[in-house]
């Protein structure tokens, strides 16, 4: 009986830790979670473009030519290039010699998300790039 009892001890004990380490888990996942909310939130204060406007990308020191699939102040939709990595430092060359760094934020089969870093995009060099006839619409 002392040894089932010890046995108990030592897995409540283990128990107590493992659950002590999912509360600090939790905690860091809920301020990630507002915190990519909150970036959320910001992004959307900027209507969104359809485009197919050609751009160039520079990854890792190397430029890339691909296409524009829709454009907002703070961000763009490009055609997915090869070596991008989530997280990503990158710069975009526009046609109009615009150039701005921005950040993958979202990579799937076909296209990226890139949210600009710390500036806006000229309206201007969303006007030249958009669709004709493209409509706003919410980012």
């Amino acid at each position: 009986m002392p040894r089932i009892a010890k046995e108990t001890s030592t897995l409540a004990g283990e128990l107590e830790q493992i659950a002590g380490e999912l509360k600090q888990r939790a905690g860091d996942l809920t301020v990630e979670m507002n915190a990519l909310l909150s970036d959320i939130a910001d992004r959307r204060q900027f209507d969104r473009y359809d485009s197919n406007a050609p751009i160039t990308v520079t990854v890792n020191g190397k430029s890339l030519a691909t296409t524009i699939d829709n454009i907002s102040g703070s961000g763009a939709c490009i055609v997915k290039v090869p070596g991008l990595e989530m997280r990503q430092d990158i710069r975009l060359a526009f046609e109009d010699g615009c150039v701005i760094s921005g950040r993958v934020m979202w990579i799937n089969d076909r296209l990226c998300g890139v949210a600009f870093e710390g500036v806006t995009l000229p309206s201007s060099t969303i006007s030249r790039v958009r669709a004709p006839g493209s409509q706003a619409r919410a980012a």
